[in-house]
C-alpha cells in the first residue's frame, strides 16, 4: 500500500489554461490606418509607428502560438521541471507584452485622433481665410499666393533639441547682446536691416515682427490684425467680439500672420536653407521661435534682417521684440538659430506701388 501511495505522487500533474489567439481578438489590439487628412510628414510619422506597433502584435501573435503549441492541452509531470518552467516564462512574458502593447495602441489611437481632429481644424481655418480673401475682393493672384503659404507652412530646425538646450542657446544669444564686432559685420552685411518696431508688451510679437519686416508703423499693422480677428471665421465669437483677448491668450495664429502679410504686401514661405539667400536678395525673413523658457508647446515671433560671415560661419542679425531699445538687435550664429527654430520662414515683399490689400 506504502509503496503504490509513492507511485501515485509521481502521477501528480500540472496543467496550463491557452490563450485565446491574439490575432482575432480585435478590441485593443486593433491598430487603425492613418487618416488621409493628415499631412505627408504626419503620415509617414504615424505609418512608421504603426509598422513597429504591427511587428510587435505579429511577435505576440507567434508566442501565443507557440505557448498553445507547447503547453497546453497536454499533463505536464511536475518532474518536468525545465518544460514547467519554460511555460511559466512564456506565459509571463505574453501578460507583460499584451499589458504593454495594448497600452501604447490606445496610446497611438488617442494621437492620432489628436492629429485628425487638429487638421480638421487646420483645414476650417485654410478654407475660411481663402473664403474672407475672396469676400474681400483679392484677386486670384493673391489668394493663390495665401493659399500656397498656408499649405506650405510646417516644421524647421533642429528636430532632437531638447529644451535645456533651447534656454541654454537663447541664454548665450542674450549675454552676447549687441556685441561689437558682431554689429559692425551685420551692418556690413546682406539684407534689409530695418528699424525696431518697439518692445510689445502682451502676445503681439506677431505683429511687431510684421511692423519691422514691412516697414510699417506698429498702430497700423495691429488695427489691420484686430480688423482680421474680428472678420475670421476661423476665431470662435469670444475672440471675434473681443480682438484684444487674442494678444493675451498667446497672440496671432500662423495662417493669421500669413494672411496679414499678404494684406500689406506680398507672402511667401522658405526653408531655413534658404534664409541666407532671401536675405542677400534684400528679403526679411519672419520666423516662429521656442520661448527663452524652452516651452517646445509655445512660440516667439522674430524677424531676422541681416546675414553675414564670422569666423567661417554664417550668422544672422535678428530683432526681437521681447528685447527693449538697442538690445533688440540680437546676434546669432546658424546652428543657435537651428536649435530655437520651429517652423519655416515667411518671407515679405511689399508690392511697389500699390496700397495695402483691404480687411474692410
Amino acid at each position: 500500500m506504502r509503496s503504490y501511495f509513492r507511485n501515485s505522487m509521481l502521477l501528480f500533474f500540472i496543467f496550463f489554461t491557452g490563450f485565446f489567439s491574439i490575432a482575432q481578438s480585435g478590441g485593443d489590439f486593433e491598430i487603425p490606418d492613418v487618416p488621409g487628412i493628415l499631412s505627408t510628414q504626419e503620415k509617414e510619422a504615424f505609418n512608421k509607428q504603426k509598422g513597429l506597433l504591427t511587428a510587435r502584435l505579429t511577435a505576440l501573435q507567434e508566442l501565443t502560438k507557440q505557448f498553445n503549441a507547447t503547453c497546453t492541452g497536454k499533463k505536464i509531470a511536475e518532474d518536468n521541471v525545465e518544460l514547467i518552467n519554460q511555460c511559466k516564462s512564456m506565459m509571463a512574458q505574453i501578460d507583460n507584452d499584451e499589458a504593454a502593447l495594448k497600452n501604447e495602441i490606445r496610446e497611438y489611437k488617442k494621437t492620432i485622433s489628436t492629429a485628425e481632429a487638429d487638421e480638421k481644424y487646420v483645414q476650417h481655418v485654410k478654407k475660411s481665410m481663402t473664403d474672407l480673401a475672396k469676400k474681400l475682393g483679392w484677386s486670384d493672384e493673391e489668394i493663390a499666393r495665401l493659399d500656397s503659404a498656408l499649405n506650405k507652412l510646417g516644421m524647421d530646425g533642429d528636430s532632437i533639441v531638447n529644451s535645456l538646450q533651447i534656454v541654454s542657446n537663447w541664454s548665450t544669444i542674450h549675454q552676447r547682446g549687441e556685441n561689437a564686432e558682431l554689429k559692425i559685420k551685420a551692418n556690413g552685411g546682406a539684407g534689409p536691416g530695418l528699424p525696431g518696431a518697439g518692445k510689445q508688451s502682451t502676445g503681439d510679437c506677431a505683429v511687431f515682427a510684421l511692423a519691422n519686416a514691412a516697414g510699417l508703423p506698429y498702430s497700423v499693422v495691429a488695427a489691420r490684425a484686430i480688423k482680421l480677428i474680428t472678420e475670421g471665421e476661423w476665431r470662435n465669437e469670444e475672440y471675434r467680439k473681443d480682438p484684444q483677448k487674442v494678444f493675451k491668450d498667446g497672440g496671432l495664429i500662423g495662417g493669421e500672420v500669413l494672411m496679414l502679410a499678404e494684406a500689406f504686401g506680398q507672402v511667401e514661405i522658405i526653408k531655413s536653407k534658404d534664409f541666407e539667400q532671401a536675405l542677400k536678395s534684400g528679403r526679411s525673413v519672419m520666423i516662429n521661435v521656442a520661448p527663452y523658457n524652452g516651452n517646445l508647446n509655445g512660440g516667439h515671433e522674430v524677424v531676422l534682417t541681416k546675414t553675414f560671415n564670422h569666423n567661417g560661419e554664417t550668422w544672422f542679425e535678428m530683432i526681437d521684440s521681447n528685447r527693449e531699445g538697442p538690445w533688440q538687435r540680437q546676434y546669432l550664429n546658424n546652428k543657435e538659430l537651428q536649435s530655437i527654430l520651429l517652423e519655416n520662414g515667411v518671407v515679405f515683399r511689399p508690392e511697389k506701388g500699390t496700397v495695402p490689400k483691404s480687411l474692410k
